[in-house]
């Protein structure tokens, strides 16, 4: 149900809402108020002498180390709840070495104390534990996200954790609701919330989804992620750690962070990702709209002519481009009893004759293309089981 009143009838859901973050990371809804809402923070910025940053997690540690590069002149404390940066995730030895570096910038550090954040525009606090910052003049909170979910409350609050966040199994389906899936920072699962997460979360989901719109139950399984954290301290370097199953854990320094995120934080490789994701053009729109109308259109027919012992699946890759080429998966392997001996290809017309590349395009069974404007594909694979 929409916000107008609107109901709109799904045939499957999949919940992705993110989080909420306060004062300085809480975007404005509407896309021509942010950069009103950042330019707003920036002059706040340029005319304190003594930031203080209430938050020792990433983003904290990530906002006082640009700050200190930024304005060299300004004094920035950074306070903390734990005894040590961070949280217990991570080892004593990553969580002290990004300590070391912030210091060493001459960015001070209070562990284990808390600040009560005040109301904009207070100058001079004290902490819980009775430590005086006279000159504080900007006091900034990087902690208090939230999961997006309390409109899931009107609905089924049993689905919502303690924390909000929404509970699922191993397919990333929401239990006692088949077809209904989460991803992103706002399930129930072990793991720390991050954007990179998110990612590994989608080819489960996406699988799951096609599953399900076939009748079948869901196969595709999440098995977690490594614990990966990369840290700038500035625009020079910083620390990073990735956990890697099987538990070697490897430790990262100035010339990887400095490569890979601290020149600009990741953003351009965002914007690159979100351009290759996204729609951002009419002929793009158009583009995407043919697709999606072909690979439906010629789903309904073949399942319309197709009975019985049929396997139908949607195949639809992941979207990488590499070198211009699209990579294309193989369909499951527990599917390959269901591949038939002969068969035909039959192209989706109205649009260019592309063909699914990969080691799985060979002659059996029925397979068309579709492309969008922008070099992605989508293949249709239609199976006949004896």
């Amino acid at each position: 149900m929409l916000g107008d009143g609107e109901a709109i009838p799904y045939d499957v859901l999949v919940l992705a809402t993110g989080s909420s973050w306060p004062r300085l990371l809480d975007f404005p809804n509407k896309i021509e108020d942010v950069r009103g809402h950042v330019n707003k923070w920036r002059r706040k910025f340029e005319v304190a002498q003594h930031i203080v940053v209430v938050g020792g997690g990433a983003v904290g540690i990530e906002l006082a180390g640009e700050l200190n590069y930024h304005w060299p002149g300004k004094k920035v404390t950074l306070v903390h709840s734990e005894p040590l940066l961070l949280n217990d995730t991570y080892p004593e030895r990553f969580r002290k070495e990004i300590e070391r570096r912030l210091r060493a910038k001459g960015i001070d550090v209070l562990l284990g104390d808390r600040v009560d954040v005040p109301p904009q525009g207070t100058v001079r606090i004290t902490t819980r534990n009775s430590v005086q910052i006279p000159d504080a003049d900007l006091i900034v909170q990087a902690y208090g996200a939230k999961p997006n979910t309390g409109f899931l409350r009107t609905w089924d609050a049993e689905i919502l954790s303690r924390q909000g966040t929404v509970k699922v199994d191993a397919h990333l389906e929401v239990p006692r609701h088949p077809g209904v899936f989460a991803a992103g920072d706002i399930i129930d699962w072990p793991e720390e919330k991050q954007s990179h997460k998110a990612v590994e979360h989608v080819p489960i989901v996406v699988a799951n989804v096609l599953s399900r719109l076939v009748g079948d139950a869901p196969r595709k399984i999440y098995k977690g992620s490594p614990e990966t954290l990369v840290i700038p301290v500035g625009k020079t370097g910083g620390a990073g750690y990735v956990a890697v199953f099987g538990g070697l854990r490897v430790f990262v320094g100035d010339c990887v962070v400095r490569k890979v995120k601290a020149q600009n934080l990741s953003v351009r490789r965002l914007f690159a990702f979100v351009q290759s994701s996204l729609v951002a053009t009419p002929k793009e729109a158009l583009s995407w709209l043919r697709m999606v109308r072909n690979l439906s259109q010629a789903l309904s027919l073949f399942e319309t002519q197709l009975n019985g012992g049929t396997a139908v699946w949607f195949q639809y890759p992941r979207r990488r481009l590499i070198q211009g080429s699209l990579a294309v998966t193989r369909p499951p392997a527990d599917r390959q009893e269901l591949l038939p001996s002969e068969g035909r290809k039959i192209p989706i017309p109205g649009d260019p004759p592309n063909q699914c590349t990969g080691e799985d395009n060979d002659s059996q069974g029925l397979s068309a293309v579709t492309s969008t404007h922008f070099g992605f594909g989508a293949c249709l694979k239609i199976k006949m089981a004896p």
